[in-house]
């Protein structure tokens, strides 16, 4: 894995394939400071195979991550004698 800091708020990291060589995935992690409070945001793009160059990118993931508040036991309610039947 290589790991490059952009500013203060953003690495991109490039995952690469032990025995070719070869970069399989991308992805970039930035911290926001936003009117919700902090949010960490994550862009991943898979890389395909090279001798399909019309799908170089085979797929995308992105996540977007809020802090929240601690859950605590009463939270939840009505659940906490149920099963799943």
């Amino acid at each position: 894995m290589m790991i490059s800091e952009i500013e203060r708020d953003t690495i991109i990291i490039n995952e690469i394939e032990e025995s070719t060589g070869k970069i399989i995935l991308t992805a970039s992690i930035s911290l926001l400071d936003g009117k919700e409070g902090m949010e960490l945001i994550q862009i991943s793009h898979e890389v395909g195979d090279n001798s399909n160059e019309s799908k170089v990118i085979e797929g995308h993931q992105v996540w977007r991550l809020y802090r929240n508040n601690p859950m605590e036991y009463d939270d939840f309610g009505s659940f906490q004698d149920t099963t799943a039947r």
